[in-house]
């Protein structure tokens, strides 16, 4: 058949499900073996089909119907198909056992084989449900790539003025997330799939790979829908030398944000903070790694304020961030604060404040002149100077957003 009027097998499959649903429940009890050697579909083709197909009241079961697919991929499947409202709706265990999902995936879209990245071997298996609403797998059991993965997925397509909405509560001893992201990213790319606007996740690895960071002991709850974000846990016992720990809820029901998302950082060593922060700031990178290279260990606490200026319609926004704790043997304490519209966070009033002290100053600073006022304790004092290299980033920010009421107070060493 020509490219220009070829069918995908999606379509064909659910062409093929609303006609049955469209003939209904036969009035006398039906069944039909399936038994073909090679059959084309989608241009490709599948081969050894076999399998029942039988009426029961008013519901069709598929039994023990498996077939080759592209990909080497062998599909097995049992269960029942619901007729209900002019739609069917599958329910029962499913397995997919492929050695080139890549193959498998430019199939079922009707594509060309070389347009996605390689994808290593998948096994998977699960109760799925799979309807004109939803999709979903309970008790998944999958291989990807040899990481093996445990949980339950659930894709709720958008319907009445409600965006798409994943439900995810994944486990793993081990798990490349980098890969992982690639390969739902190479596979769902050109789909139907529309990207979730509501999601749900519960997450619980062992051992993770993120932005090339080996993380360990790593834990997350949290929720994002149309009534804000909410992280009830989010937990990484080892990345790349920090323990990180957040949580807070920002609630989105009003005009403007309000809520709060605090975070603790210890660490011996920073390469994984600095990695994690360079993908988000990617034009940081630099300046963040010779920084976090000079940090041989840190222990902050920040925390982020969020909240309406009014009660009017479009009221602007308030934000307050305040980050305290010692980085490398220097005290630190940093507030900033802004406001303005949340729409257009660039064009914000900001002012910042900030304060560096040795830890401790009497050690640091013994032998320093000070200022002493009748009858006080002198108070070693040391005034330092912004490095090149942060003053150059300070300055490249500020060409961007000017800085307006910004002030810093500085004491740290060397002593001079």
């Amino acid at each position: 058949m020509p490219d220009s009027t070829r069918r995908t097998p999606v379509a064909l499959l659910r062409s093929m499900t609303d006609t049955l649903a469209e003939f209904g429940r036969p009035q006398v009890p039906v069944k039909i073996g399936i038994g073909v050697d090679s059959v084309t579909l989608g241009g490709a083709f599948l081969t050894a089909l076999r399998g029942d197909i039988v009426s029961e009241g008013d519901a069709w079961s598929l039994d023990n119907v498996e077939f080759r697919a592209p990909g080497a991929t062998q599909v097995r499947a049992s269960g029942r198909l619901t007729v209900a409202a002019g739609t069917i709706e599958f329910a029962g265990p499913a397995s997919v056992d492929s050695a080139d999902p890549k193959l498998l995936i430019a199939w079922l879209e009707g594509r060309q084989e070389a347009t996605r990245a390689p994808i290593g071997a998948l096994r998977a298996r699960g109760d799925v449900t799979l309807g004109a609403q939803r999709l979903a797998v309970e008790r998944l059991k999958a291989e990807v790539d040899r990481k093996a993965i445990e949980g339950r997925l659930a894709y709720v397509f958008a319907a009445d003025q409600r965006p798409p909405r994943l439900d995810a509560a994944v486990s793993a001893a081990e798990i490349d997330l980098d890969g992982a992201i690639a390969f739902a990213n190479n596979a769902l790319a050109g789909t139907t799939f529309e990207r979730p606007g509501e999601i749900v996740l519960a997450l619980e690895f062992g051992r993770a790979i993120y932005a090339g960071i080996d993380a360990r002991g790593a834990t997350a709850a949290l929720k994002f829908d149309a009534s804000g974000l909410v992280i009830e846990r989010l937990a990484i016992a080892d990345f790349g030398g920090a323990v990180l720990n957040v949580s807070g809820r920002i609630d989105t029901t009003s005009p403007s944000p309000r809520g709060s998302v605090a975070l603790t950082v210890e660490a011996q060593r920073l390469t994984g903070v600095a990695a994690l922060a360079a993908k988000f700031v990617p034009d940081a990178a630099d300046t963040l790694k010779n920084l976090m290279q000079r940090a041989a260990s840190a222990k902050l606490a920040a925390k982020l304020d969020v909240a309406p200026m009014g009660t009017a319609p479009g009221a602007k926004t308030s934000a307050k961030l305040a980050i305290d704790g010692a980085i490398a043997g220097i005290r630190v304490n940093i507030s900033a604060e802004g406001s303005g519209d949340v729409g257009t966070p660039m064009a914000a009033d900001i002012r910042l404040d900030g304060r560096l002290a040795a830890v401790p100053p009497a050690e640091s600073c013994a032998s320093a002149p000070s200022s002493t006022a009748p009858n006080s304790t002198p108070t070693p004092t040391a005034r330092c100077v912004w490095p090149t290299r942060v003053r150059r980033a300070l300055s490249t920010w500020h060409s961007r957003r000017p800085m307006r009421g910004c002030r810093a107070a500085i004491r740290a060493p060397p002593c001079r």
